[in-house]
């Protein structure tokens, strides 16, 4: 008798769960169901344990937990971090070609708002440079919006140590795993 063994390519969509990631979710759906903004004492408890993995998030990446939000999935994740320039004095925004689409969509609607958005080619090796985003900066550049590994990209260039220089241009970085 043979068995087949699954090689599974569409990581980027969505990944199979460790054992103990699903164990930890089950158990916090079957115990620590309480309403976190409640005043109630399990609710209060809850809300706790959120702000230390807050924390402890902030920590393993190395910035404020303030600086850390849950939200329930990709759209939403994309939306917010999108959105949160909405209100800025500068009005461009750098992302490239072939983002998520939901990355695409909020850029239509930055658009709509009087943004400015350069969509940066891939190279004919399926990469997003260093140094096409570098170029493309200008002094009202206030979000450069790129997705880390995509199903469309063969690879892609961008290593956090860019990020940095980034940051000298503008005051937000959002780059979607």
């Amino acid at each position: 008798m043979t068995t087949e063994r699954e090689i599974y390519l569409d990581n980027s969509a969505t990944t199979k769960p460790y054992l103990q990631t699903c164990e930890a979710i089950t158990s916090a759906l079957r115990e620590q169901y309480y309403n976190p903004s409640a005043i109630y004492e399990r609710g209060i408890v809850v809300s706790k344990k959120i702000e230390e993995y807050r924390r402890y998030i902030a920590s393993t990446l190395g910035c404020e937990y303030k600086e850390i939000t849950f939200t329930s999935g990709a759209t939403e994740s994309i939306n917010t971090a999108i959105a949160s320039v909405s209100s800025s004095r500068k009005k461009h925004i750098v992302t490239s070609m072939v983002e998520h689409p939901a990355t695409l969509e909020a850029m239509k609607k930055m658009e709509e708002n009087g943004f400015v958005v350069t969509y940066l080619k891939p190279t004919k090796e399926g990469s997003i440079t260093t140094e096409q985003v570098l170029e493309n900066l200008r002094e009202d550049t206030a979000l450069i919006s790129l997705i880390a590994t995509s199903p469309f990209l063969i690879t892609i260039e961008l290593y956090i140590s860019s990020l940095s220089e980034f940051h000298n241009c503008t005051n937000f970085v959002h780059i979607f795993f």
